[in-house]
């Protein structure tokens, strides 16, 4: 599959069958050989990390040591992140929604850690709706320089620790033996499947990987 981190969040990929979701949340395009590129797209990604740096003076790897001083799970803290509506699922009037959070947690690293978690489990919640197990994941725009959200995404989209992840990009390719990333034998092509077992994945709390 292909992932691509930006301002929004997209996962597309190809298959010699159609796939229809009923929900429509899964877009169904098709090319000119007359093969078939499902494509989910969720509104919020890069913005909400965006506005953690910005707010808090980060640098990208600031943001990652301030999340690596918390644990997985951020002690039951949850951000729901629409910041701006999102599309899926189909909420444009939606707004964020902070849970389990006291008075004295809105600081730099609890909020972080939500960030991060809360845009990886938006993608992969609508991820879950493909008929698709990952072989390989490309990743590109401008949010893959951040190294836990991609290792965080590839746990979440592959279903478990292992290789397999590339970045397009010169500006976010960085030492692929740090990331944990080798070249795959694909190009986005995927394999059909039932949603129940990537469903029954990673539904615990993400792992943060050190750097």
């Amino acid at each position: 599959i292909t992932v691509s981190l930006g301002t929004s969040g997209t996962a597309c990929s190809v298959l010699d069958e159609p796939f229809i979701d009923p929900t429509g949340e899964i877009a169904a395009y098709c090319d000119s050989t007359g093969r078939y590129l499902p494509l989910l797209c969720v509104s919020n990604m890069g913005n909400g990390y965006n506005a953690a740096l910005e707010r808090f003076g980060l640098t990208h790897g600031g943001f990652d040591w301030a999340v690596l001083t918390t644990p997985p799970g951020n002690h039951g803290r949850v951000l729901v992140p629409w910041y701006e509506g999102e599309r899926t699922p189909d909420l444009p009037h939606a707004a964020p929604l902070y849970f389990g959070f006291g008075l004295a947690e809105f600081e730099p690293a609890t909020l972080c850690r939500a960030v991060l978690e809360g845009h990886v489990l938006n993608l992969y919640e609508g991820f879950t709706r493909m008929p698709v197990t990952p072989r390989e994941i490309r990743l590109t725009g401008g949010t893959r320089q951040l190294t836990l959200l991609v290792q965080d995404d590839r746990r979440r989209l592959r279903g478990r620790d292992g290789p397999g992840t590339r970045r397009r990009g010169g500006a976010g390719r960085g030492d692929p033996r740090r990331l944990g990333l080798v070249p795959g034998d694909g190009c986005g092509t995927a394999t059909r499947r039932g949603r129940r077992t990537l469903r029954g994945a990673g539904r615990s709390a993400p792992q943060a990987a050190r750097p």
